[in-house]
């Protein structure tokens, strides 16, 4: 197995541990093989505090790991913990996880994610803790960024929001918002081919379906 460190701002973007052991919010990120096992999310203790402690900690649980075993270890010891379990890949390297939000030691929230072979998030939703009801469905499209330019690449060129599985509105990185009606007027949608893209055009499946030979 090989692992792999990287350091990023507050921003996503890549620094040195040098560079990073200069800011005041920094996140270190573990890799196994290439994909993210654990971030670690670094910030002042307290609010204009000069001492930088660890706030949180993401932890993707792989198969064989026992999920109370990793529960055990950190949620007791740090004030936010996030767990992803119930990991799915597909044939191109994108990965489906549920996800349980501790505070405190108590489940703050659960939700759903899918991340593709960057380790960038392309959909999310979350989930009523005593229901299980679907909420706030979301899917994230970036591109090549000669293409669609943007800030950070971390940060999506466009983000399409679901209402029972059907598209609700699209937003772009201009700010604006778009029914599906006025998106399909508008300029942008004369660089983004809606029909070029059928995995935006329904919240389900979040994971995208393997690739054919």
């Amino acid at each position: 197995m090989t692992t792999t460190i990287k350091y990023t701002n507050s921003d996503g973007v890549l620094v040195s541990l040098e560079q990073a052991e200069r800011l005041k919010f920094y996140n270190k990120e573990t890799y196994n093989n290439g994909l993210l096992k654990k971030i670690e999310k670094f910030a002042p203790q307290k609010r204009n505090s000069d001492e930088i402690i660890l706030t949180r900690v993401d932890y993707y649980l792989d198969r064989g790991e026992v999920f109370e075993d990793i529960i055990d270890q950190y949620v007791s010891v740090i004030r936010r913990f996030v767990i992803f379990y119930n990991k799915q890949i597909n044939s191109n390297g994108e990965v489906y996880y549920e996800c349980l939000n501790y505070f405190n030691g108590n489940i703050e929230s659960k939700e759903r994610f899918v991340f593709n072979n960057e380790s960038l998030c392309i959909a999310s939703c979350k989930l009523d803790l005593n229901t299980n009801e679907v909420y706030k469905q979301m899917k994230y499209f970036y591109g090549d960024t000669n293409i669609y330019p943007r800030e950070n690449y971390n940060i999506p060129s466009l983000v399409v929001y679901y209402e029972n599985n059907d598209v609700d509105y699209i937003y772009d990185t201009n700010g604006y918002d778009y029914k599906l009606s006025d998106f399909f007027t508008s300029p942008i949608s004369t660089v983004f081919i809606w029909n070029d893209y059928p995995y935006y055009h329904n919240f389900l499946p979040m994971l995208p379906e393997d690739i054919s030979a």
